[in-house]
């Protein structure tokens, strides 16, 4: 393991960050879900709210920390605009890179 891609030393991982290694990059691995296009604006209000719930949930923070995975939560607009701005982020980062 030559380094991490997170934006802080992991607990449990002997790797430097990239950011040490002298690579200004952090990627974090995130899950989401997603609608398909044209969805109700009831049916996105139901999905966020399940969303909500499960996040909030005793087995979602068992999960997070079984996995070592940070919780961060971002709902409706908020979550559309971060995914467009990631996607366009890690696009230019793999460009760079030579890999895109």
């Amino acid at each position: 393991l030559l380094a991490i891609s997170a934006d802080k030393r992991q607990e449990g991982i002997d790797a430097p960050t990239l950011k040490e290694a002298g690579i200004d990059v952090e990627l974090f691995n995130w899950r989401g879900v997603f609608a398909p296009p044209g969805v109700s604006d009831a049916d996105k209000a139901a999905l966020i709210k399940l969303v909500e719930t499960m996040a909030k949930s005793e087995a979602w923070a068992t999960e997070c920390k079984n996995r070592n995975w940070t919780p961060i939560l971002l709902t409706g607009d908020d979550y559309a605009k971060f995914v467009t701005e990631d996607t366009a982020r890690i696009g230019a980062i793999l460009k760079d890179l030579g890999l895109a």
